[in-house]
């Protein structure tokens, strides 16, 4: 009995060692034992960790002198070297590379590499393009057998502008022109259309005499064709069908057709008893005897001539007869009433006050010239200091066309007056271009103010003459954009199209400062 109570002594005694060692386990190598967390510094590697193998490191806990562990990642290959080249790349195939870890395993691994551009750098092979077939141009690559073909598309036909007249065409046949190709030589051929009969005047073919006809017709003007039209029989006897037509010289109508009429004149300077013959549609038809009678056209306004004399006959029936303008010299001749646009411009001498020396008369200064600008003026006048620079710009802006326009400056007033005389004009003239001339207005008993038209007693004003002597327009006072107009279009008219370059804007620039003498250039 007493020996089974020692046993359960035993018994109860190893239970409670067990339940207290038990309870200390936990209390220390739990995550909390004890009331603590294990505090684990300065961790050591134990274990190094390889490319393919996790690693290890231990510490000591500060609270408890636990030892502990924990796992070191392991680290992979790493192949961030510089390949080496095993095979290199071509334009024909892929290359390969190897790369080696880092970390000292002894593991490398190859990768392919991309086949290289081929290089066409090398000699051309070319076949030029023609005008029918394309070209080529190949290229063989440095490296390999590989070509690079480029084509080159055909020309096509580069045929010469004006061609050559192989078959020339006529009135009535057409002809053939044939072109060129300039690279080839092949050739095109283009008709030409039949040029068409064009007539010409009316020419006496065989003159009446008293006892025969005669005949005129129109004949074809084209080289070549006797084609004619419009035959017409001039009867035999003493009469004969006359056509007079006035003309102004170079071509230009005259401008008063209406106010004239032929008048005849016998072998003895003798009007005749026949006509005078008024003109209609600016022509003048008439039927007279068979003698050679002198035509003189009368009714023309002063200042207008018949340029050459002319005398009827069968060998030519329809008579242009030339008139043109006659500059009149002398007081007795000065008019009455001023000169308007359409009249020829009276003559004048000219004193130039550039000049030393005698008097030059405007005619004979004006030949050779496509026109004349007559500038009226005097000196000390405001408004005909402002307007004469307008001119001149765009006189200026016509470069080595301005001279063949005459460019006269004409002082309303004498010489005696005071601040118009001669070394007041000059000064005044400085301030222009030398070639621009300058004269009085009134100079032995002629006064130029009476000879010319204009809306108020006063100046500036000026004349444009045509290379006949006609006055062409009459430019008044104005404002400066309505003179640039009046100018561009009349020297346009006189002088042709303004040459490029400078304007005359930009040549104005020249006009002198502060009174000092500058010419234009």
């Amino acid at each position: 009995m007493k020996k089974n109570k020692n046993v359960k002594f035993i018994m109860l005694l190893c239970a409670f060692v067990l339940c207290f060692a038990a309870l200390f386990a936990f209390s220390s190598c739990g995550e909390e034992n004890d009331g603590h967390v294990h505090d684990y510094k300065d961790w050591e590697l134990s274990k190094a960790p390889t490319c393919t193998e996790n690693g290890s490191e231990r510490a000591v806990c500060t609270i408890c002198g636990k030892e502990g562990t924990r796992s070191v990642e392991k680290l992979g290959h790493d192949y961030s070297g510089e390949p080496i080249v095993v095979e290199p790349a071509t334009c024909q195939k892929e290359g390969e590379v190897r790369y080696v870890c880092k970390n000292g395993c002894g593991i490398d691994k190859t990768e392919p590499t991309a086949r290289t551009q081929h290089d066409f750098s090398g000699e051309e092979k070319l076949t030029p393009a023609t005008c029918t077939q394309n070209g080529e141009r190949r290229v063989k690559c440095l490296h390999c057998d590989e070509e690079k073909v480029t084509v080159l598309s055909r020309l096509g036909h580069q045929y010469d502008e004006e061609g050559s007249v192989t078959k020339p065409a006529t009135c009535e046949e057409d002809g053939e022109r044939v072109f060129t190709c300039e690279r080839c030589k092949e050739t095109v051929t283009e008709t030409i259309e039949a040029l068409g009969h064009e007539y010409g005047d009316f020419i006496v073919d065989k003159p009446s005499t008293f006892t025969e006809d005669g005949q005129k017709s129109r004949h074809c003007i084209h080289k070549g064709c006797i084609s004619t039209k419009d035959v017409t029989r001039l009867p035999a006897g003493e009469n004969v069908e006359y056509c007079i037509i006035p003309v102004r010289s170079g071509g230009i109508d005259y401008p008063f057709p209406s106010e004239l009429s032929v008048v005849l004149y016998d072998e003895n300077g003798e009007k005749a008893d026949v006509g005078p013959y008024k003109l209609k549609d600016g022509a003048a038809t008439f039927t007279v005897k068979d003698r050679p009678y002198r035509v003189k056209i009368e009714g023309l306004r002063e200042g207008y001539a018949q340029s050459r004399e002319v005398v009827l006959s069968r060998n030519e029936v329809d008579v242009k007869v030339e008139i043109g303008a006659s500059l009149v010299l002398g007081e007795e001749k000065q008019p009455k009433t001023p000169l308007f646009t359409g009249d020829p411009m009276h003559d004048f001498l000219v004193y130039d006050v550039h000049r030393d020396g005698g008097a030059v008369k405007f005619s004979d200064l004006l030949k050779g010239k496509k026109g004349a600008y007559l500038y009226f003026f005097y000196v000390g006048c405001g408004a005909c200091s402002s307007q004469f620079p307008v001119f001149v710009e765009a006189y200026n802006a016509y470069g080595e066309k301005k001279n063949d326009l005459l460019v006269i400056m004409i002082n309303v007033y004498s010489e005696d007056m005071s601040g118009q005389s001669r070394a007041d004009m000059k000064k005044y003239a400085e301030k222009y271009p030398e070639e621009i001339l300058m004269t009085t207005g009134r100079r032995d008993g002629i006064y130029l103010f009476d000879w010319v038209e204009h809306t108020y007693n006063a100046v500036p004003f000026s004349y444009f003459i045509d290379g006949e002597g006609v006055i062409d327009e009459i430019v008044y006072a104005n404002s400066r954009a309505e003179l640039e107009k009046q100018y561009d279009r009349v020297l346009t008219r006189l002088l042709g199209e303004r040459p490029a370059g400078e304007s005359g804007a930009k040549q104005a620039a020249l006009l002198p400062q502060n009174g000092r003498k500058q010419r234009f250039v």
